[in-house]
């Protein structure tokens, strides 16, 4: 046997490996949880042991990020998990609640000092802890609508707090990363009228806001949904687990929408600008579009593909030089090839609905290539 077969093969049984680590860990977690519904919640040394498991996200192996990535998103999207789990935030609390997530924590910190792609890991772990404050929220609606004693409360705000503050790092991290790897020459656009020192390297104001906007989606539709759930009061479980699920959706569209009505605003803003002029522009954005797809969720998908449809507007005029066209072609080209390894990261998570939402954004895409060059995209020629 040759060795490439050999070190192929091992590799294989390394990927089935961890595979099976990951799918221990859940099923672990499912029995340990379903051990304390059996003990009506009652048996402290059950309450502690899986507190320790899924809370303090502790095993005897160690797991990587993106395991623990696969283990998170598959419980908190099981209905009867998360059922399970509302009765156990209802019905105990630890003594203490040191070190929730922080294995997870020091993890990533672990995994940034060896990998290559270090923006792709903090968006992992940003997405991550974003995906787990929504899920909580959701879960802490469903336990307020039964349960209302302080000792419950206090445990609902920690983890509130903890998944709150984790997002928030990673995402800071997140824009330092992306900073620092920033190619001024990339995204610059000159913002026209006084002195050129004072404008290079600068976004006009309609375009910073609208990606201010962007890599803030998450607060965006946070506050959102806040507003719209004191709107009323929800009573039965049940019935607020539908509500937030609604009000999620809404947020969804309603930040779709108001986003969307910026983009139209900085096409109305361009109307009467030379030609030439836009077309630099325009290419800049998309650049830094680029970069946005890359580090943020899905929030920004359908926003972000509504100005690279105005940018492929702007340079399928026939003014346009070939050059700038083929700059563009490029740039939709790695635009595309962001969304497979997106809609690989979701399919590798078991995030049905994500990947779906990113396939449809990936379609658009394509029919955006096929404006400004006539032909299908073909990901064969790319490669």
């Amino acid at each position: 046997m040759k060795i490439s077969d050999v070190l192929l093969l091992e590799a294989v049984a390394d990927k089935e490996d961890k595979e099976q680590n990951v799918n221990d860990v859940i099923k672990e977690l499912k029995q340990a949880l379903n051990v304390c519904k059996l003990a009506k919640f009652k048996s402290e040394s059950s309450n502690a042991k899986f507190y320790t498991g899924f809370f303090n996200s502790s095993f005897e192996e160690t797991l990587t990020f993106g395991a623990w990535n696969q283990v998170y998103t598959t419980l908190l999207n099981e209905d009867a998990f998360c059922n399970n789990l509302c009765m156990f935030i209802a019905m105990w609390r630890p003594k203490d609640f040191k070190g929730m997530f922080q294995p997870i924590i020091n993890e990533v910190e672990s995994e940034l000092r060896t990998t290559q792609n270090k923006v792709r890991l903090l968006s992992d772990a940003k997405a991550l802890f974003s995906f787990m404050e929504q899920r909580f929220d959701s879960i802490a609606n469903t336990v307020k609508a039964q349960v209302n004693d302080q000792e419950t409360m206090t445990f609902l705000t920690t983890i509130k707090s903890v998944t709150t503050n984790f997002m928030m790092y990673f995402n800071k991290l997140l824009q330092d990363e992306v900073t620092e790897k920033t190619d001024p020459d990339d995204i610059v656009i000159t913002v026209r009228g006084g002195p050129m020192e004072e404008n290079v390297f600068k976004f006009e104001s309609d375009v910073q806001e609208f990606f201010d906007l962007l890599e803030h989606a998450d607060e965006w539709k946070a506050n959102y949904m806040k507003e719209s759930l004191n709107e009323g009061i929800v009573n039965k479980g049940k019935e607020a687990a539908k509500v937030i699920k609604v009000k999620s959706l809404k947020a969804d569209r309603a930040f779709n929408d108001f986003v969307m009505s910026k983009v139209r605003e900085i096409r109305r803003n361009r109307r009467n600008r030379r030609h030439a002029e836009i077309v630099g522009e325009s290419l800049r954005i998309n650049a830094y579009l680029k970069r946005i797809l890359k580090a943020l969720g899905l929030s920004v998908i359908n926003p972000a593909i509504g100005v690279i449809s105005f940018v492929v507007d702007t340079l399928i005029d026939e003014k346009t030089k070939a050059k700038d066209r083929k700059i563009l072609i490029q740039q939709i080209q790695d635009e595309l090839e962001i969304m497979d390894e997106k809609i690989s990261i979701a399919d590798r998570n078991g995030d049905e609905k994500g990947k779906i939402e990113l396939m449809r954004g990936k379609q658009k895409l394509q029919r955006e290539y096929q404006r400004i060059t006539n032909f299908r995209y073909d990901p064969d020629k790319h490669r």
